[in-house]
């Protein structure tokens, strides 16, 4: 059941409870949403996105945009490519000092940060601070976008539905967009 694209099982539960059209128009109205950022934000289009996690210093990062992810779904959907070594990733989410290069991307998203503030979202001690992590391209083009800890971003973009998938780009989308001007 989970392991199901959402729009698969919102028909399962639409045909279980008689709403086969409300699960129909869920769908529809997703797919216009995608269409209509994809629409406003034709520079998305081609740009490489990687999508993580910070976890603090004891958990650290985790990188979400994995090869055939929900996550990374939702991005191509915009515009979006997957980063070129998204790949490294397939067995492990952990980002250690030796794969921080490859979370590099035209954006890079840190979500959930729990060193940043809304006063001063960019500083993260412990990743930011740190020069692999200054030594990315996104950091060093200023297309890094850092979402705090209680930014409802992260877990909205986990929920891999519809309505979460909806909140965390209504977040996200107009940073990104600030960011890669």
């Amino acid at each position: 059941y989970f392991s199901n694209p959402w729009q698969d099982n919102i028909r399962i539960l639409g045909k279980a409870l008689d709403l086969s059209d409300a699960a129909e128009k869920v769908i529809s109205d997703y797919d216009s949403y995608i269409a209509g950022i994809k629409q406003a934000n034709p520079g998305f289009a081609g740009k490489s996105l990687s999508y993580t996690v910070w976890f603090g210093t004891q958990r650290g990062l985790s990188y979400q945009s994995l090869p055939g992810s929900i996550i990374t779904e939702v991005f191509t959907s915009i515009g979006f490519t997957q980063a070129q070594n998204a790949g490294s990733f397939s067995e492990t989410q952990t980002v250690s000092p030796e794969l921080m290069g490859s979370i590099d991307a035209d954006v890079l998203i840190v979500s959930g940060s729990e060193g940043a503030t809304e006063a001063t979202p960019e500083a993260i001690p412990g990743l930011t601070d740190s020069a692999v992590f200054q030594g990315l391209e996104a950091w060093k083009n200023g297309h890094t976008v850092i979402t705090e800890k209680k930014s409802p971003a992260g877990w909205a973009m986990s929920t891999a539905g519809p309505m979460g998938t909806r909140v965390a780009l209504d977040i996200l989308v107009p940073r990104i967009a600030e960011a890669i001007g």
